[in-house]
């Protein structure tokens, strides 16, 4: 439920953003989805182990679409959303 509410919030966010701000390119939205995915999932690895001290193979099970984990479902969106945020205002 947190997964699916977070879409949500992200999904309001950028469409305000992108008013504000729009995308102008469809490189610049991939890029920019790219970089939000990729800093997801490196903060998480990193918070998560090196603070946190939750071992790798635990937040890699957070990714197993097999045994109902829904979070890989959040850098995805991440990484679509600018790219929609651009078909959106364009």
């Amino acid at each position: 439920m947190t997964s699916v509410l977070l879409i949500i919030i992200f999904a309001v966010y950028t469409l305000a953003l992108g008013y504000f701000a729009p995308v102008l390119s469809l490189f610049s939205a991939v890029s920019i989805g790219l970089m939000w995915a990729v800093l997801t999932i490196t903060f998480e690895f990193l918070f998560g182990h090196f603070v946190a001290k939750i071992p790798f193979s635990e937040l890699l099970n957070d990714y197993n679409l097999f045994k109902g984990r829904i979070w890989i479902l959040i850098p995805i969106w991440l990484f679509i959303l600018p790219i929609i945020l651009y078909y959106f205002y364009r």
